[in-house]
């Protein structure tokens, strides 16, 4: 608001004089925006932008390579589990409020993201070509809400719980932040096989005694003889069985409460098809707990059944067994949890 006045005297001389009055004016309508940010330590965060894998439906793309000239088909997929998308990424996530309008955030307490992925390399030392199979899930769970003033980016608000109600009096950013609580991988190596032998070269494999039970050999053998490939056991497909060790520290998706030390192993039988066998592997852990830790008990993911056969304050040992069709693999995990006393 500027207001002037205007003087003059009879000896003509003036002057004006202004006057400057500045009144802050009340928005009408403030904007809050809503983000989505993960970290692996609670210390490195990045905000998720993509929906690439947060689906409930598998999101998967795929290609074509080549091993040593032997086509192999490369993958990676992923989507999202269990729990609740907290937000669309993609999505316009802006809404405008009236002054001190009330506002109540209920974020998603957590989700899981599951994947799976496929690639081929060449082993030099064997001189096969293999194909690496890969899964592995990661969970998450809300750590904190953060409200940052949009305008200076200042954090005016960051509270360890899963639901917040506040006032809007200023543009706003409202960060839902979620952090890996607890993580698993299991990977495993399928030799790539060639393609068979040309059907005019079977006949001379077959006939050599020095080729017998040889992958060429075998390949012909079921082209030519399928009984008789059957009944060959060193012919069978392998079916193996792996056992891993994982250590998880209840409440905290850190792993330093604990040092753990053995694990289990791999067993493979030869299953002619259409076939099951048992197939057991032996497993031993010892453990040396942290101050502030105690050790709670031993857990299981994956196939088979698992039962110890030894336990101590500080160890365990016992066995896992899977009845196996022919050749399939299958996957246990063993994880060894502690809590905080």
């Amino acid at each position: 608001m500027t207001t002037s006045y205007f003087y003059s005297y009879i000896e003509t001389t003036s002057y004006r004089t202004t006057y400057t009055i500045t009144v802050p004016l009340k928005q009408s309508r403030y904007s809050l925006m809503l983000e989505w940010w993960e970290s692996d330590d609670g210390r490195n965060w990045y905000k998720v932008t993509s929906n690439w894998g947060r689906r409930s439906t598998e999101d998967c793309t795929r290609w074509k390579d080549y091993c040593n000239g032997i086509p192999c088909d490369e993958y990676s997929c992923s989507r999202l589990t269990g729990g609740v998308r907290p937000l669309d990424p993609e999505a316009p996530l802006i809404t405008y409020h009236s002054y001190n309008a009330t506002l109540t955030l209920k974020p998603s307490k957590g989700y899981t993201l599951e994947g799976r992925s496929q690639d081929c390399y060449f082993d030099s030392g064997t001189g096969d070509c293999v194909i690496r199979y890969t899964e592995w899930g990661r969970t998450y769970s809300l750590q904190a809400i953060e409200l940052v003033d949009w305008d200076t980016g200042e954090v005016y608000v960051s509270l360890n719980q899963t639901s917040l109600t506040f006032n809007i009096v200023r543009n706003t950013i409202a960060r839902y932040k979620y952090v890996l609580k607890e993580s698993w991988s299991r990977t495993w190596e399928v030799i790539l096989l060639p393609p068979p032998p040309e059907p005019e070269r079977c006949q001379q494999i077959l006939n050599d005694p020095s080729m017998r039970c040889d992958r060429a050999w075998c390949r012909c053998l079921r082209q030519f003889d399928l009984e008789a490939w059957r009944n060959t056991d060193c012919c069978q497909p392998e079916s193996c069985y792996w056992v891993s060790i994982d250590i998880c520290c209840s409440g905290t998706s850190s792993k330093d409460c604990a040092t753990v030390s053995g694990g289990g192993g791999r067993e493979c039988k030869r299953i002619p098809e259409g076939s099951t066998a048992r197939i057991t592997v032996s497993w031993s852990i010892s453990w040396s707990v942290k101050q502030g830790w105690k050790f709670h008990d031993i857990g299981k993911k994956g196939a088979g059944k698992c039962e110890p056969d030894s336990f101590t304050g500080s160890s365990a040992s016992g066995t896992c067994s899977v009845t196996a069709e022919s050749g399939k693999w299958y996957y246990t995990t063993l994880i060894v949890i502690f809590k905080q006393q």
